[in-house]
């Protein structure tokens, strides 16, 4: 993650050569899975958007009609400014992802330009939903949603939704601007949709009950030039947790639901970042995890009482940021992820093991700022992707291309891009 960790507030991600080189080396491979049940194929690769200047975090939506949404942080072709320069934009398309037209532009409150998802309901509403909840008075929160009633067309509704967390509960607050503040905490992963009409949402970040920490302040980024001064500083902050909102009418107010993760033995934060739930067919919920362990390997954990309790996360076998899950309608899962690279991995037995681990995009872990020619930065990606499923047994996945080279297309650019591909999956 590339200095959303300063929004997420909770911790630092570092670079080194040897992961880089490690990245390099790897040709982009399909890996044979262990239960040898699936077959799995893999599209062309097509470029969605370019740009010399930001063009990074992108997310996949899917409304009822069959169209799709890809949301991205950009930043025009310049030298950047300050943060509050980057904006969100959002592109639709109507033929599969195949082309892409502007839909809208947003600014939202935080620092990489990308906005949760649209949740495309069962009614064909769709809502918009923040990044971070604003700060409306003591302990108070709103959720500033946009909903769309022509099934994602246009956005013209907006309102305040409330969002209520128990005495002792509520999430840490900071001011991003004059006159106006934040929760630290913020939604991140897709929102389920349950039988009966209640909307689920994963909320992760520092709460007011967490225990507190020392974290050294180790420098800071000067973009785009990217320097990096040695600080002997620490900060004291509160550990994350990962809770579990739920929704009663349909987005128009919130309210915490349950706790799904809160690593206590950790003198980090453990495994308590950026969660992707999802329903499975066996009707399990699945909360997919990032953690702050070396390697940062990736856990998960499960309800089988539709969120109310949550089983012990535990290792998935893999290391990475930022997952994201779907379940086709076939009831196979699938989660994507990054860092170094983008990958994919799949489970034909409700997220009990995972196999056919596909490597789509290998390279470093990308550059901060805007790539500028004549400008070092490591060819790369942040590793967030957004990942849904367009046709039965056909998922498309969009991820960020920052650099210059792609060891699986060999495809050499100075833009930053976002990238798609076809992947389908059918059982033998």
């Amino acid at each position: 993650m590339i200095n959303r960790t300063q929004n997420h507030c909770c911790h630092a991600v570092r670079y080194g050569w040897r992961a880089l080189l490690v990245a390099c080396l790897c040709a982009a491979t399909l890996r044979a899975d262990e239960s040898k049940s699936l077959k799995v194929s893999l599209g062309e690769t097509r470029t969605v958007s370019e740009s010399l200047g930001i063009h990074w975090f992108p997310g996949l939506s899917r409304m009822l009609d069959g169209s799709l949404h890809v949301h991205i942080g950009v930043y025009p072709d310049a030298v950047r400014k300050s943060v509050a320069d980057i904006i969100a934009i959002t592109l639709r398309s109507t033929d599969l992802g195949r082309n892409w037209r502007f839909l809208r532009e947003h600014r939202p409150p935080h620092g990489n330009g990308r906005e949760l998802e649209h949740v495309a309901l069962r009614d064909g509403t769709v809502l918009e939903l923040p990044f971070q909840l604003t700060v409306t008075g003591q302990n108070r929160f709103v959720a500033d949603t946009y909903r769309s009633r022509d099934r994602g067309k246009t956005f013209s509704e907006f309102f305040e939704a409330p969002v209520e967390f128990p005495a002792g509960l509520e999430p840490e607050v900071k001011g991003d601007e004059p006159g106006r503040y934040y929760a630290r905490a913020a939604f991140f992963g897709p929102v389920v949709e349950l039988a009966t009409g209640e909307l689920l949402a994963a909320y992760y970040g520092p709460f007011a009950n967490s225990e507190t920490r020392e974290v050294p302040i180790r420098g800071a980024f000067d973009l785009p030039l990217i320097r990096y001064q040695e600080l002997k500083l620490t900060a004291t902050v509160r550990k994350c947790r990962v809770v579990l909102l739920k929704s009663e009418n349909k987005g128009d107010s919130w309210r915490y639901f349950s706790t799904i993760a809160y690593d206590r033995e950790s003198p980090g934060d453990g495994y308590t970042y950026e969660p992707a739930i999802a329903k499975l067919r066996n009707g399990d919920l699945l909360c997919i995890l990032r953690s702050d362990y070396p390697g940062q390997p990736l856990y998960q954990c499960r309800s089988k009482d539709q969120g109310k309790t949550w089983s012990q996360p535990e290792k998935m076998g893999f290391n990475g940021v930022a997952p994201n899950i779907v379940v086709l309608d076939s009831g196979i899962a699938a989660v994507s992820f990054g860092r170094p690279g983008v990958h994919v991995a799949l489970s034909d037995n409700h997220g009990q093991t995972w196999g056919h681990h596909m490597d789509i995009f290998t390279g470093g872990p990308g550059h901060v700022g805007p790539m500028i020619p004549g400008h070092a930065s490591s060819p790369g990606t942040t590793g967030y992707t957004g990942l849904v499923e367009v046709t039965p047994n056909t998922l498309l996945l969009a991820y960020d291309h920052l650099g210059v080279l792609d060891l699986r297309t060999k495809e050499t650019s100075l833009l930053n891009s976002i990238k798609t591909v076809e992947i389908r999956v059918e059982r033998k």
